[in-house]
């Protein structure tokens, strides 16, 4: 099992027990084994600001990217898609292979983005 151990919230990780999405689509639950419940959400952001660079609301589906956004190498099962953690969009592992901190996910760690997202995100 999982743990939410690089969240700063978290002092005490513990084994995941139950996971559950929002119907909205917005947000996520976390059950954990000592009982606890840990919830996050994504920001309600207009779609201009993913076409501008910014973070996404949502991810790309993968059902409707059979190809990756910036080199369109075909998916297979062999060639794996990849979503940038920053716009959302799906990648190979080549195009993909960048990291950097992503701060709405307040993760510790830096994360996979794609190129443009890493430049961007370096740059500020």
């Amino acid at each position: 099992m999982h743990t939410a151990y690089e969240r700063r919230d978290n002092a005490c990780p513990a084994s995941v027990t139950a996971v559950a999405a929002a119907r909205s689509g917005r947000g996520l639950a976390v059950g954990d084994a000592r009982g606890r419940i840990f919830r996050w959400s994504a920001p309600d952001m207009s779609s201009a600001a993913g076409a501008k660079g910014g973070p996404a609301d949502h991810w790309i589906r993968d059902d409707t990217a059979p190809y990756c956004t910036q080199c369109q190498v075909r998916f297979t099962a062999l060639e794996r898609r990849h979503h940038c953690r920053e716009c959302g969009a799906v990648f190979c592992g080549r195009c993909s292979r960048y990291e950097a901190p992503v701060r709405r996910l307040r993760a510790l760690r830096p994360v996979r983005v794609c190129q443009r997202c890493h430049d961007n995100i370096t740059a500020r």
